[in-house]
């Protein structure tokens, strides 16, 4: 089975963790290492800014993270 602990060291390096990206052809907007300026203020409120999502925290951004993994039942997957 797939686990958690196994799958989120391959995606914070498929996603860039640490890495700050605001591309004009990436309609996702400001991002942080995979986590959109969008979804970062669904998760922890509306008056987050830029300079917030770029001092996002190893935490917030697992939460976030994980959120998606347990969504799709991360843990069934053989």
């Amino acid at each position: 089975m797939a686990s958690w602990s196994k799958y989120e060291p391959f995606l914070k390096h498929w996603e860039g963790y640490g890495e700050y990206t605001n591309r004009p052809t990436d309609k996702g907007g400001p991002t942080m290492s995979g986590v959109t300026l969008t979804k970062f203020r669904e998760v922890y409120g509306r008056e987050k800014t830029i300079a917030d999502l770029q001092a996002m925290t190893e935490t917030q951004w697992r939460a976030i993270m994980k959120s998606y993994w347990d969504k799709v039942k991360g843990d069934k997957i053989l």
